[in-house]
């Protein structure tokens, strides 16, 4: 940095420049060999900043506040990663144990939003189903009961009048000619089946 160079950025300036690329150990790296180069190049120099000027040992002051900066932050989110994993780790460890204590309130609650409240918890509520989902669920339904041929309440009162009204009527005319067949019919002998 020569006489008359600004070593603060303009707003214009900073938008181009490429020091939000830079990590912190780029910028403390960066920084510490422009204050060690400055006092070896320049001990006694004056540096002119826009309307302002700095001696070398105001220089190396603002530069040693950014290298304490960064450095400061560096550790500052260390210590936040370290924070993040600790509690990550607590949540997931003690996820089961708050997870049965919520389940059995809302039990012992039976899911009413007012008992809930007290313990900062809400309701559960059940989702809607989509139409979709509605409609696959009666095309399985029907499948189902067409498979297994059952009925509803209703349907199966409406098969057994039906089967009422109907089976007076044949018995009395099946009736003469089934009993005539069962008298002419002889049972064949049965042979054991071989296994």
């Amino acid at each position: 940095m020569g006489a008359g160079s600004g070593f603060a950025e303009s707003e214009s300036t900073s938008r181009r420049s490429p020091v939000a690329k830079q990590t912190k150990q780029d910028h403390i790296a960066s920084d510490t060999a422009l204050q060690q180069g400055i006092d070896q190049k320049y001990p006694s120099t004056t540096w002119v900043v826009g309307q302002d000027s700095y001696t070398t040992a105001q220089v190396d002051a603002v530069l040693q506040k950014r290298i304490a900066a960064n450095k400061a932050s560096d550790l500052a989110h260390a210590a936040w990663l370290a924070a993040c994993a600790t509690a990550t780790s607590t949540m997931e460890q003690t996820a089961p144990t708050v997870h049965a204590v919520e389940q059995r309130i809302r039990a012992e609650s039976n899911n009413d939003a007012g008992a809930l409240a007290v313990f900062g918890l809400k309701p559960v509520k059940k989702g809607k189903k989509t139409a979709q989902v509605k409609a696959q669920a009666a095309v399985k339904s029907a499948a189902t009961r067409k498979k297994n041929n059952t009925m509803g309440a209703a349907q199966r009162t409406a098969a057994d009048k039906a089967a009422e009204k109907e089976a007076p009527a044949e018995e009395v005319a099946t009736t003469p000619a089934v009993s005539a067949v069962a008298a002419q019919a002889q049972p064949a002998p049965q042979t054991p089946s071989k296994q």
